[in-house]
């Protein structure tokens, strides 16, 4: 198992599941011609939520991590879940930072800093499997 990640940030948490495009096959014929041709084409999956939390060692630095989580919205980015799992092309949807709060005694977490980024994220599958 790997720490959790969105476009390459680190997080201490990470919670909620990607929800995977679903596959359909299609048949493809043209009138007038004796054959037949299948594509493989994604069903749309529904965007999924999920809540993270960062941790930093100043409040500059945690500040920082919300405007490089902004700047994620509208891109496809790799998220590793916290099961160790890598999802590449997951388009954010939607990035909302919900608070950045000090914390008293810094116990564990990816940098032990002393200040904490949580954020909410909208996430859609965009590969076909």
């Amino acid at each position: 198992m790997g720490v959790p990640s969105i476009g390459g940030f680190s997080l201490t948490e990470l919670q909620g599941a990607i929800n995977p495009m679903g596959t359909n096959i299609q048949k493809v014929t043209r009138s007038g011609v004796n054959g037949v041709a299948y594509r493989k084409i994604g069903d749309q999956p529904f965007p999924t939520s999920h809540n993270s939390i960062s941790d930093h060692t100043t409040k500059g630095s945690a500040e920082t991590a919300i405007a490089n989580y902004l700047g994620l919205k509208g891109t496809l980015v790799t998220v590793l879940d916290p099961g160790g799992t890598s999802h590449t092309n997951i388009m954010v949807l939607q990035v909302i930072a919900l608070a950045v709060k000090p914390v008293a005694n810094a116990v564990g977490g990816v940098n032990a800093g002393s200040w904490v980024v949580f954020a909410e994220w909208t996430l859609e599958s965009t590969t076909v499997p």
